[in-house]
């Protein structure tokens, strides 16, 4: 007689939820940096810690496969925590196995820039990625100096992880908006033209309600100079308010800010087992010499290297002397570095350093 196939058994568990995924996260950074000089823990340094298989922990880290709640009590001891209700979910099973549909991705560029061209910093961008995503990071702030990389950098970053959010939006503070302006763009972007009031509120109501990935350029434009530097314009601390909100209340949002200057919102919140990180942008090397390669420099690799490191990889200032190369030593950088003048490399020096505090 055949056997009769047997109904399927209806698995019962729980998976982490976006907040228990976060608090088990900054729990594990945490105590990376008090007993593992701040490197990553391995799965079997994992499985040593919880007394669970990889595998268990692979299941659990993934949200996406049940375990029993023991099981999470377990991960959770490990970290010193003690495991609340909210931490997690009980799923149907269905919902689980079947292809979730794709929500329509929302997009405003603004005045983004074109980076179809582009090159180098993947360590940047896995590094960045890593906090926004797996992370679930709420404030990142990319800094450095003018000319360096940030604007780019951002875009190309919103490019590789658009398709983790509902909605994408990339603003220029560059002619300085006030708070309510941009406000009054976000929440009518973010509510599809059913709401322009300018209200903080109603903005972390959206950012709460969907996953939205919001990129703020150039921020040191609101900020004032010279011993003030890093504090606000007048009529423009709200910003900092707007920060503050952001890095405090708990959302499934991130706001990506680019500047010169730190504000004091990411200082006060910052830490690497917090959801407010800030990565500190320098020159790439990579970056420089595919620069000088395009350009049609002509040179050995150590007269390009030289040229590099002269201008510490800065982007900006290796297409701006690169200009100057092709311009006055007909693309020769050995005549650039050796028949050049101490008072025209000043010159060079100056010119460039200029054009960068003018850029973003």
């Amino acid at each position: 007689m055949p056997r009769q196939p047997q109904p399927l058994k209806r698995k019962r568990g729980v998976i982490l939820s976006s907040w228990g995924l976060q608090r088990l996260q900054e729990a594990q950074e945490r105590l990376e940096m008090e007993t593992n000089r701040g490197d990553r823990y391995t799965l079997e340094k994992l499985s040593l810690l919880t007394g669970l298989s990889t595998r268990s922990i692979s299941k659990v880290r993934s949200c996406k496969e049940v375990v029993d709640r023991q099981t999470l009590e377990n991960v959770f001891l490990a970290f010193h925590l003690t495991l609340i209700p909210d931490d997690y979910i009980q799923p149907e099973v269905e919902a689980i196995d079947e292809p979730q549909p794709v929500i329509p991705i929302q997009q405003d560029w603004g005045e983004a820039l074109d980076v179809s061209t582009f090159y180098g910093r993947r360590k940047e961008l896995s590094t960045l990625k890593q906090w926004i995503l797996p992370d679930n990071c709420r404030l990142v702030g990319i800094l450095g100096i003018g000319g360096i990389g940030k604007t780019a950098l951002s875009v190309k970053l919103a490019e590789q992880i658009q398709d983790q959010f509902a909605y994408v939006i990339w603003r220029s503070l560059r002619n300085a908006p006030p708070l309510e302006t941009l406000l009054g763009e976000l929440i009518s972007f973010l509510s599809q033209g059913q709401d322009a009031k300018a209200d903080m509120g109603k903005l972390i109501e959206y950012l709460r309600n969907s996953r939205c990935l919001v990129i703020l350029d150039n921020l040191e434009t609101i900020f004032q100079t010279g011993d003030r530097a890093g504090y606000y314009r007048p009529g423009y601390e709200n910003y900092g308010e707007l920060l503050r909100l952001i890095a405090e209340t708990r959302h499934q949002s991130c706001l990506v800010l680019t500047s010169r200057e730190k504000p004091a919102e990411l200082a006060q919140f910052e830490g690497i087992a917090l959801a407010v990180r800030a990565f500190y942008l320098s020159g790439s090397l990579e970056t420089a010499q595919a620069l000088i390669g395009k350009t049609g420099l002509k040179g050995s690799d150590p007269q390009k290297q030289q040229l590099c490191d002269r201008y510490s990889c800065n982007p900006l200032a290796i297409r701006l002397v690169s200009t100057s190369i092709q311009d006055l030593f007909d693309g020769e950088i050995e005549a650039f570095l050796t028949q050049a003048t101490t008072v025209s490399m000043a010159f060079a020096a100056y010119w460039i350093s200029s054009s960068i505090a003018s850029r973003p």
